[in-house]
């Protein structure tokens, strides 16, 4: 993905709806395994679940994600830059938190 100045990340919960022994997480399971490849699997996620579990954008944006995000009951997050250049997208993430 290229580098566009907005910070980039993705968010896990402890409360996911994706919880073990779930139907999202059976789903999740066997939509994984039908894909051929890591790539296979990341272009054809939903985009409801994107919508669920990403933060994305600016950094005010993926700010007022995570704070929404925390108010659902969000108890632990790891956020994930993404970025061409690593030490741009470290510094992305900082302006987030």
């Amino acid at each position: 993905m290229p580098s566009t100045g907005a910070a980039t990340a993705t968010a896990a919960s402890t409360h996911s709806a994706a919880a073990p022994g779930t139907a999202s997480s059976t789903r999740a399971a066997t939509f994984r395994a039908s894909c051929a490849s890591r790539a296979d699997f990341a272009a054809g996620l939903p985009d409801a679940w994107v919508r669920q579990l990403a933060v994305v954008g600016r950094a005010a944006d993926a700010r007022a994600r995570i704070d929404a995000l925390h108010a659902a009951g969000l108890t632990s997050a790891v956020l994930v830059p993404v970025e061409r250049d690593p030490f741009a997208a470290l510094t992305s993430l900082a302006t987030v938190l």
